[in-house]
């Protein structure tokens, strides 16, 4: 039977989990039978033959029903152990990266923690066996938090811009980053209890700045009174309505 496009069901799932996990849980015949359907299913046969171009069968119950499951193995392309970007932002923590990452991961989407790797031997940061470094990625940016003691500390020259759409998303990550141990700084910055910086940056701010002219100065004028950016009360000073940048300093 001849197939074309629209007769194919094409079905994707995203992991929460590193490459070579999930790799291993498609191809590994002791991890497909261990996570295969439901936990109240009754596995009744399992047939695979995991050569490239291989027939795989599955059969299980519940409740009197059977489901059959069947398809033939692709040829299968085994990541590799490790996935670096061509450039990776290093961040540097005395010893909570892994804290961190899962911290930026359930804060921001598009980011997420693929990977934790442990110290081979002893460092200054800490014991063999501890986490020395975990790969994330911050908003689609990737990052590699490193474990290196208290060394060295963060710092206003380095920070995480992220732009917004509303104020409720403004409002959504102001309140987490702060709520986290955090503090207040001015003009769209703040800071995480780890101490990194973030400048939490409305696209219409961006834009009011770009436009250059008199609109420009009163948004940035507007700005440099606020701490969290007031999307309304700088719309309003770019406009020039009389008193808005004296409201959004008070907010």
């Amino acid at each position: 039977m001849n197939q074309d496009a629209s007769s194919v069901l094409t079905i994707t799932r995203t992991f929460d989990a590193p490459l070579t996990r999930a790799f291993d849980a498609r191809t590994n015949p002791d991890s497909i039978t261990g996570w295969w359907g439901p936990k109240d299913f009754t596995l009744l046969f399992d047939e695979k033959n995991l050569e490239p171009g291989g027939p795989w069968r599955m059969g299980m119950t519940r409740r009197g029903e059977k489901v059959v499951s069947a398809g033939v193995y692709a040829v299968p392309q085994k990541p590799p152990k490790t996935m670096l970007a061509k450039n990776t932002i290093c961040v540097w923590f005395d010893k909570d990266a892994q804290a961190a990452a899962h911290f930026y991961a359930a804060t921001f989407p598009g980011s997420a923690v693929s990977a934790v790797h442990l110290a081979p031997s002893d460092f200054p940061g800490g014991k063999k066996g501890d986490v020395l470094t975990v790969d994330f990625s911050v908003a689609g940016v990737a990052c590699l938090g490193l474990n290196g003691s208290p060394m060295f500390k963060h710092s206003e020259a380095f920070s995480f811009q992220i732009a917004t759409d509303d104020q409720e998303e403004t409002d959504r990550y102001w309140d987490a980053i702060v709520g986290n141990g955090g503090q207040e700084s001015e003009c769209g910055w703040c800071k995480e209890g780890w101490g990194l910086s973030w400048q939490i940056t409305p696209r219409e701010l961006t834009e009011a700045l770009a436009a250059g002219g008199d609109d420009a100065r009163r948004a940035f004028d507007a700005m440099m009174t606020m701490k969290k950016i007031d999307v309304a009360a700088m719309k309003a000073a770019q406009s020039g309505v009389s008193g808005a940048a004296g409201r959004a300093g008070n907010s």
